[in-house]
């Protein structure tokens, strides 16, 4: 399989590093979806030293492991916020949320036109999160960041079309490509 330069690797690394620094996340990571393939994949992480990384734990996993509302608002272009894990009703993205020590987690979908491939998951272990006025839309453009025409170094799509093309997520359980702790 074609494997990322190190080079855009470490700018990807760099910039989930860069929006943990800004918005105080422990963890920020990138997962992307294959509706077709009912698979979900994580390509990039970046954690504060102390945190444990998730990226082996959100590799190549069943789409329906991705709680049905998290997809849903995703699918329409929303991102998912959780202000508070521990007081989150039971069952959807609670269990696996607290498991991972999670107290706050907010997934912003990455948008190509109106279909949503994947999201940037901020999350914050080390105390709840209130966002600052304002926050929520830097987000929202950091995600757009991402995606951006002419934004070769993350390649998210050719990301995701290599990784599901060679049926990586197909119960094989390889470690991430891109990935810092």
């Amino acid at each position: 399989m074609d494997r990322v330069s190190s080079q855009n690797d470490a700018v990807v690394i760099g910039f989930l590093a860069d929006a943990a620094a800004i918005f105080d996340a422990d963890r920020v990571l990138v997962l992307l979806y294959d509706f077709d393939r009912g698979l979900a994949s994580e390509v990039a992480e970046w954690v504060r030293p102390g945190i444990a990384p998730r990226g082996l734990s959100l590799h190549s996993i069943p789409l329906e492991k991705v709680p049905a509302d998290v997809r849903q608002t995703h699918r329409q272009g929303e991102p998912y916020w959780i202000p508070d894990v521990p007081a989150f009703p039971e069952g959807g993205a609670k269990p696996g949320l607290v498991s991972a020590g999670i107290r706050s987690a907010l997934a912003v979908p990455l948008m190509d036109g109106s279909e949503c491939f994947g999201f940037v998951g901020f999350d914050w272990t080390r105390a709840l999160h209130v966002p600052e006025p304002g926050e929520p839309l830097r987000i929202k453009l950091f995600a757009a960041q991402c995606v951006a025409p002419g934004n070769q170094p993350f390649g998210f799509h050719e990301k995701r079309r290599r990784l599901f093309q060679h049926g990586i997520g197909l119960g094989k359980r390889e470690k991430p490509r891109l990935f810092l702790a």
